[in-house]
């Protein structure tokens, strides 16, 4: 599998989003049969408050609750631990088939099983999403690093010259993998302190000095870590690239005055970045699972189908709502939603990894960090 292929796999996904969009627009599910009148819905998010699992499911609750027949409850519990496989594997092992628990899966929760972690017990390519939400990726740095985004090659060379570059994660398996190999194939090899909890526990520890390299994903980045930019604490380096329908690496939508990953390191190396070959496929298969399907919202493998045509629908009818639509600016960017089958296939799809990949990833992962994958 070459880096070429895996371009016009991840062209593919972005391009056919907003096809489906405008289809399921016009094609929705069949007639609703499931009312939630006076029912209790919890939502299961797999990391500890504040990170960006938390942040979009918070954020979308009370709205999917007002769409929802008989307009549920809707709550958010976290279960935290082991960079979101504990509380995955958990759902897996109690939630019932009844629409009363949802599953708020992330890209660490994708790569994880994508990465075939053996603490993993969730079988995710069984479970059945009636939303999926592409996301982006911003990696920031402390202010106190001096460096400018607008001069992208001197900014590489600074931090690749940083004396004590630091950064946390969760582990070698869960999406900070695609943030450490971007900044490793840009030559910025920073010192990471594993066992974090969630996205939110490495902000705080940013917040307080401890790291000064970080990334977040689009929601939790546009509401915590903006302020801090603002304030002048923290420093947007680059984005994760995007891909465009012609297959271009180009610039987070939601973003667009920052530089992304593809235009940095050609500016440093003079070059695209698709010469690094298989070690750019596994920095792209991660991009997929980290980018297209970062954030979804899932019913158990058995769920009946009028309960998921329930949740489709109304997940469907946020879209047609002012009031949602100018608050998901703010929350969660511009980028399209998917919806039902359409949201399973493109979670499948972005959490497979090609031999070529795997095994560049493997590489990497041992010399790195004394990982075996």
């Amino acid at each position: 599998m070459t880096w070429k292929t895996n371009v016009l796999r991840a062209t593919a996904l972005m391009t056919v989003v907003g096809a489906l969009v405008a289809l399921h627009a016009l094609t929705g599910p069949a007639a609703v049969a499931k009312d939630f009148s006076g029912e209790r819905i919890t939502i299961i998010v797999p990391f500890r408050e504040g990170g960006g699992t938390d942040t979009y499911t918070r954020f979308l609750a009370p709205y999917l609750s007002k769409k929802l027949p008989g307009q549920p409850v809707i709550l958010v519990r976290n279960i935290p631990g082991a960079g979101g496989i504990a509380g995955t594997n958990q759902f897996e092992d109690r939630a019932r088939p009844d629409g009363l628990t949802i599953m708020g899966i992330s890209a660490s929760v994708n790569i994880n099983f994508m990465l075939g972690d053996p603490r993993v017990k969730y079988k995710l390519n069984t479970y059945r999403p009636f939303l999926l939400s592409p996301f982006g990726a911003v990696i920031y740095g402390s202010t106190k690093l001096g460096v400018d985004p607008s001069d992208p090659k001197r900014m590489v060379e600074k931090l690749r010259a940083a004396p004590n570059l630091l950064y946390g994660g969760q582990s070698p398996t869960s999406a900070d993998n695609r943030t450490l190999l971007a900044l490793y194939i840009l030559g910025i090899k920073p010192r990471v302190v594993w066992g974090m909890k969630g996205r939110g526990g490495s902000r705080l520890a940013f917040e307080r000095g401890e790291f000064n390299v970080n990334y977040d994903s689009t929601s939790a980045y546009l509401k915590s870590v903006v302020p801090m930019v603002k304030s002048g604490v923290a420093t947007p380096l680059f984005t994760q690239s995007l891909v465009d329908e012609n297959g271009n690496l180009v610039r987070d939508p939601t973003f667009p005055d920052i530089p992304h990953l593809a235009e940095v390191y050609q500016a440093v190396n003079g070059r695209d970045i698709r010469s690094e070959g298989a070690l750019f496929a596994a920095w792209n298969a991660l991009n997929t699972a980290g980018g297209m399907a970062n954030k979804a919202l899932a019913l158990p493998a058995a769920t009946p189908d009028d309960i998921v045509n329930t949740y489709v629908k109304a997940a469907r009818d946020l879209m047609n709502d002012p009031a949602f639509q100018e608050a998901r600016k703010k929350q969660l960017g511009v980028y399209p939603q998917v919806f039902g089958e359409s949201a399973r296939r493109f979670l499948k799809q972005a959490t497979t990894l090609e031999p070529e990949a795997r095994k560049a990833l493997a590489k990497w992962l041992k010399e790195e960090y004394n990982h075996d994958l």
